[in-house]
């Protein structure tokens, strides 16, 4: 029985603190482009439903636009994400 070579399913090495590294730089660049995103979310959240350039948390609820508040997601989804249209274009068929 070899005890000295063998060895088992979860033998480290060298390159698991790299991984590991790696992984940790990963999650802190995740953690700080969610908290980033997060503000942004806030920041327009004040800016379409409070007429405020804040960061702050509020509520969506506590808003003073009464049934305005229903087209104001899709005004600012209009105005911040306008994509060109695709011509969906057919493939000709061959005849012989």
């Amino acid at each position: 029985m070899q005890t000295s070579d063998t060895r088992g399913d979860f033998a480290a090495d060298a390159r698991l603190v790299g991984i590991a590294g790696a992984a940790a730089v990963i999650g802190l660049l995740s953690t700080g482009a969610a908290y980033l995103l997060l503000r942004l979310i806030r920041l327009f959240t004040d800016l379409f439903l409070f007429h405020s350039w804040s960061t702050a948390a509020h509520s969506p609820a506590l808003n003073t636009l009464g049934y305005w508040v229903i087209p104001v997601p899709v005004v600012a989804r209009a105005i911040g994400h306008r994509r060109p249209k695709r011509s969906h274009q057919t493939v000709p068929l061959l005849v012989r």
